[in-house]
């Protein structure tokens, strides 16, 4: 995580759909040259190490094509992308770039994502509270 020096979010779907991105200086993240805030820095920091809940297996998979948030991360070595869908009463994710199986994220992941969504990045702010 600490490789991380750029971060994409594209919310895919309405209310709020939009795309914002964030270099990483040093312990700092910035939005264009402006320096978040404490409280928005915490927020990122709380999107980029959320953890995986269990690998699922291939039979699995359900459909990205219609997902709801791509996340991608710039380190030195490239970009990676995770994709990730809300379904039911899970997130699922897939990284193409380091397997094709389908993985399950902690519920806490939505609602870190729910906080940036609500936290006045952009005037395209979230109508769910």
């Amino acid at each position: 995580f600490d490789e991380v020096r750029g971060l994409r979010l594209e919310k895919l779907r309405e209310p709020g759909a939009g795309m914002w991105e964030f270099a990483r200086s040093d312990a700092h993240w910035l939005l264009g040259k402006i320096p978040l805030t404490d409280e928005k820095s915490a927020i990122l920091e709380r999107i980029v190490r959320q953890r995986i809940v269990r690998v699922l297996p291939t039979s699995n998979r359900p459909d990205f094509g219609h997902s709801d948030w791509k996340i991608t991360a710039r380190t030195d070595q490239g970009e990676e992308t995770l994709t990730i869908a809300f379904l039911l009463n899970e997130v699922v994710a897939s990284n193409p770039a380091r397997s094709d199986r389908t993985l399950e994220l902690y519920p806490e992941f939505a609602g870190a994502l729910r906080a940036f969504t609500q936290a006045r990045f952009t005037p395209r702010k979230s109508g769910t509270k």
